[in-house]
This record gives structure tokens, sequence and C-alpha cells, in this order.
């Protein structure tokens, strides 16, 4: 699509930029993301966009003394754009010189003190290193310049949360909210105040409030919770009827209501309410789901499997129920049930491909991956399957060493619509490329993922892989290889016994060959191959 658009328009910048933008979506494509930024500051020299493109690019890639360069581009010698000027703060926190970072941003905001990004930066930074005052005084700076946007107000009443001044964030959290009541960080939050003072009919009223930008979804669990907070039985119940009614994405925030009936032991009621919604065929199919939660968690197996048998097999509450119970098996690591429930019904779960991809995930979390691997071989053949789905599959073809077709895989997955998972599929994509030996192209996967939303798990493996190609990059380019393989150390000493699980270990030794290859040190690197060997046949 976009080698459409900048063939038909092979002069505009926009095109250019905008191919530019959709290619850092796709690891294997960071050679056409940079053609296409050239490209981009070719037809304008002067394009600030097309400078900071190159910067994050060369930035995402580990090569930050060159973005740093590319933020101070010959053809501004005589005053570099602040948008630049940022971004080059930008990339020095990135490396993790978060003091370089603050200097340079302090420049920005001492050249022009009401550049609001500017002050909204600083106050996040000096809040991460716990220089609450500092955080608060930009904070405050930035709410003088931007009075009436929101999210100054928000910015204060952040630090004022973290330095205690919680009836001070209070006042600055309505007056968000009361200039915009579509700023939900605000109004979240100032329900959550009110929760942990008790006032529940005050964190009601916020509710009230912004409602009209939440979904019918939002309001009626949230309702439902505060009721169960003020111990109104009836009226949380109530709101539980219309929640489980909504339709929603996911039952997570149904699950969380629940959770809190559940805590003030009305366990037998919700599960009467939610049963009565779906025998009137009310429920949504996430209310389905909630349902074989709150089953298992009462350990009623036996009335799960009764729930399955009496829904329609057509339905989409069939598929939510069958799927819910399956990850209910797959979390007990009940194999023999697992099987048991799948062979009768196993036509019926492949017409599917939500209950497709969960039993290829209930085979793989119960280590049977030769069965994974046979269960979902159909992959290429399903139009509608999304990004995660395909997550349980790379992981069985890695545990059993098969790295090109876990690799063919991932890539299929990552070429399907953007989607939260997809930076999981990016680590399972560099671990692939770490196997193969391929630092630049690992360091590619992981140049868009955001580490601090991944699971423990995956955010430790995203450590280790960058680590180590990084490193092996640094060192090929000249870095010496004493001082690479201390901060390696450093960083596996850190990451490397987050897991006990034979795979992680396999694919954390992996990212070490990759770097130690680096050191010319042969006996070093076989004894390192060996024990990669090793870790593989644990797993298989």
């Amino acid at each position: 699509m976009t080698q459409t658009i900048t063939d038909a328009r092979q002069e505009s910048l926009s095109a250019w930029l905008q191919r530019a933008e959709i290619l850092a979506r796709f690891p294997g494509k960071s050679r056409e993301q940079f053609a296409a930024i050239e490209q981009a500051l070719k037809i304008d020299p002067r394009s600030t966009n097309a400078h900071e493109q190159q910067a994050r690019f060369f930035a995402n890639h580990g090569r930050f003394e060159e973005a740093i360069a590319a933020c101070a581009p010959k053809v501004f010698s005589h005053r570099q754009p602040l948008q630049l000027q940022s971004r080059a703060a930008i990339v020095e926190s990135q490396r993790g010189d978060r003091d370089a970072a603050i200097k340079r941003m302090q420049k920005v905001v001492e050249d022009d003190p009401h550049y609001a990004f500017a002050w909204s930066q600083l106050s996040t930074w000096f809040e991460e290193i716990g220089e609450q005052k500092e955080s608060l005084k930009c904070a405050k700076q930035l709410l003088q310049i931007a009075p009436d946007a929101p999210a100054s107000w928000g910015y204060v009443a952040e630090c004022l949360i973290n330095s205690g001044d919680v009836a001070d964030a209070k006042i600055h959290l309505k007056r968000a909210v009361d200039l915009d009541s579509s700023y939900l960080y605000g109004g979240q939050t100032l329900i959550s105040l009110f929760i942990e003072d008790g006032d529940f009919d005050e964190a009601l009223k916020v509710l009230a409030v912004i409602s009209p930008h939440l979904t019918d979804y939002e309001v009626a669990t949230t309702e439902a919770r505060l009721q169960a907070f003020a111990k109104r039985e009836e009226e949380a119940l109530t709101s539980l009827r219309s929640a489980c009614r909504a339709i929603a994405e996911t039952e997570e925030l149904l699950i969380t209501t629940i959770d809190q009936l559940l805590f003030k032991g009305w366990a037998e009621q919700v599960i009467e309410v939610i049963r009565d919604e779906i025998t009137q065929q009310l429920a949504s199919p996430q209310a389905v789901s909630t349902l074989v939660e709150v089953l298992s968690r009462e350990a009623k197996l036996s009335e799960i499997e009764m729930l399955c048998e009496s829904l329609d097999d057509t339905s989409a509450h069939w598929t939510e129920a069958v799927v819910a119970y399956l990850n209910v098996l797959s979390d007990a690591q009940a194999v023999e049930k697992i099987n048991a429930f799948i062979a009768p019904r196993r036509e019926k779960l492949r017409e599917h491909t939500k209950s497709w991809a969960l039993v290829g995930t209930a085979l793989q979390e119960s280590k049977q991956w030769h069965a994974s691997i046979k269960w979902m071989s159909d992959w290429r053949d399903r139009d509608d399957s999304q990004t995660y789905q395909f997550g349980s599959l790379a992981i069985s073809l890695l545990s059993l060493g098969q790295t090109q077709a876990a690799k063919e895989v991932i890539n299929h997955a990552l070429s399907l619509p953007i989607e939260a998972a997809t930076d999981v599929l990016r680590v399972l994509g560099a671990s692939a490329e770490v196997l193969l030996g391929d630092s630049e192209s690992a360091a590619g996967c992981l140049a868009s993922v955001m580490p601090q939303a991944l699971p423990p798990y995956y955010a430790s493996l995203y450590a280790l892989h960058r680590a180590a190609s990084h490193g092996a990059m640094d060192v090929s380019r000249g870095t010496k290889w004493k001082k690479v393989w201390k901060d390696w150390r450093a960083t596996e000493e850190h990451h490397r016994k987050v897991s006990n699980d034979a795979l992680f270990d396999f694919l954390a030794l992996s990212s070490r060959l990759l770097l130690i290859r680096q050191s010319r040190n042969t006996p070093r690197i076989w004894l390192t191959e060996r024990a990669c060997r090793k870790a593989l046949s644990r797993i298989t």
C-alpha cells in the first residue's frame, strides 16, 4: 500500500514520511524504512519531521551517537529547531543517560520557557529519578504556561499524589475534569482517590460527570464496584446485570468487578445473576466466560462442563465458554482433562479461529509442543486470525528448535494489524533472530517495543536480547569487548533468574552466545554452544 502511494507521489514529502512510519512497525523492513526517510530528506533537507524520524530510527537500532548527530543537522547550523533539541534529550534518556537527557531538556526550556512538551517531559523524568520537588516545580511551570489544558492540572496532581498531598491533588483533578469531562485520567484517578478515602458517593458523582465519555460497560462495571465498596448488595447486583448485558471487547473489567463482589461474600448471588442473564439470552458472550471464571474459583468444574453442553454450539456464547474453560484447564496444567475435553469436540473447536487458537495455546502451555504445532498447522489459511493467536505456535516451534519455521510464523503475525500483543511477538521474533545469529535483525525486532508494557517474562527476554544484539553490534563497530561484556553481565545478572522455564533458559543462553561469538575466544564460544545444546535438550 505504501509503495503504491509513494510510486504515485514520488515528490511528496508526507508520502515518504508516512511510508517510513508504517514500515517502522515491521522488524524486517528496517532498510526500506531508512531508505524512505533518506528520500524524504532529499525532497526537503530542512524537514524537521524527517530529521526527527531519522534520529528515532538510529536510536531504536541502538545507534545513539548517530541519533544525536541526526538531531543537529548542518542545514540548521544557525539554530537547531526545538523539536530536534527535544528529540536529542529523549535519545539520551533512551540510552540510559538520564542526567544528560535532563540537561538537554533544561536547555530547551531556557531557549523557550513556553515549550509545554519540554516541561511535561522534565516533570516525568524528575519523578522517575525520585526528585519529587523538581518534578512538581516543572509541572507547575507547565500549568502556568497552559492553564486551560486539563493535562497540566493532571501533571501537578500526579506530583502532589507522589508527595503525599492527596487533598490538594483532588482539587487539581477536579479542576481538570471541570475543564474537560473527557479527560479520563483525571476523572478515573479522582474516583480512585475517593475510593481510598471511603467516600463512595463522591466517587459516584465523578462517575456521573465522565460517564458520557465511557462505554455502557465501563459505567456499569464501575458502578457495581462502587456499590460493592459501599456494601449495597442490591444496587451492586443491579449494576452487574447491566454490565453482563453490555457489549465489551474483553471481560477484564467484569472480572475485576466480580472480584469485589466475591470479596463481599456474594458468590452465589453473582452466579445466579449471570446464569439468569444467560438463560434469558440477554448476556454478552463476555459474561459467559466470566461465569466460567467464577465457577472455576468456586471449584465447580462439573458445572462448567454442564454449561458448555447447555449452550448452542453454533453461538458466540458457546465459543466463549469453551475458550474460558480451556484457559482454566491450561492454567491448572490439567493435561488429561485438556485432551479429554478436546477429543469429542475437535471439529467444532476448529470452526472458530478463537477456539482454534486457544486449543493451540492450551496444548503449548501443557508442553504438548508437537500436538500444538500439528493442531495449528493450517495457520496460513486462517484469514480472520489476529497477531496474539500465533504466540503459542511460535513458542512451540522455538521449543523444538524449529527456528526458521518460528520466524516465518512470527513475521506473518507481525504483518497483521497492530495490537497490544504485538510487542510479545516482536520479542519472540528477536529470539528467532538471536538463534539465527543475526544481531542487527534482532535489534530491529526490538526497536519499537515498549518494555514497560511487557509481562515480566518477556520484559526480561527483551532486556537480554537487546543487550546482546546491541553489544554485538557495538563490538563489530570497534567498542572494546571488555566494556560490552561488563554491561552484558550486569544485564544478565539482573534478568537471567526471572524464570525457571527451560525455554527461557535456552533463549537467555542463546543471547549470551550471540555476544560471545564477537569475542573470538574459541573455548568460550564452544562452552556456550554446549550449554545451549544442553538447555535445548531439557526442553525437548
